[in-house]
């Protein structure tokens, strides 16, 4: 399968960074890997462009995902976010609102549930191949 779409992974545990690079590119995405927030933020200001969706663990050490989101909106971009945690959903929604994320994936989470949620923040996707995929 060819690629869609170009996903951002920022997330500090190499384990979820290359299990979800798997996934993702057994689904015919293409993955760009951050091991960091700071690192996140020069992928963007280099790639942003190219990347048409992030997925940012909220909890990282040094720079958070929140603070990544922050300073992705103050240099204009506008992508969609797929904020990943392992906190309760009814703990993030004051937090998501307040930083304007469209999705949240509890961890641990599935293969399908997580393209699900890519398939709402990037509406062209529906439809344009199987969720099972990688099953």
């Amino acid at each position: 399968m060819t690629s869609r779409a170009t996903i951002l992974i920022a997330d500090d545990n190499e384990l979820v960074r290359s299990s979800l690079t798997r996934l993702l590119e057994a689904s015919g995405f293409r993955v760009l890997t951050a091991e960091s927030g700071q690192a996140a933020i020069d992928l963007l200001g280099k790639n942003g462009s190219s990347i048409d969706c992030a997925l940012i663990d909220l909890s990282m050490p040094e720079i958070s995902g929140e603070q990544v989101i922050v300073a992705l909106r103050k240099m204009g971009s506008d992508i969609p976010i797929l904020i990943m945690s392992g906190y309760p959903p009814d703990l993030m929604d004051p937090l998501l609102s307040a930083i304007g994320s469209h999705e949240y994936l509890q961890k641990p989470f599935g293969h399908d549930e997580l393209i699900a949620s890519l398939q709402t923040l990037l509406p062209h996707l529906s439809g344009s191949a199987d969720v099972n995929d990688a099953d």
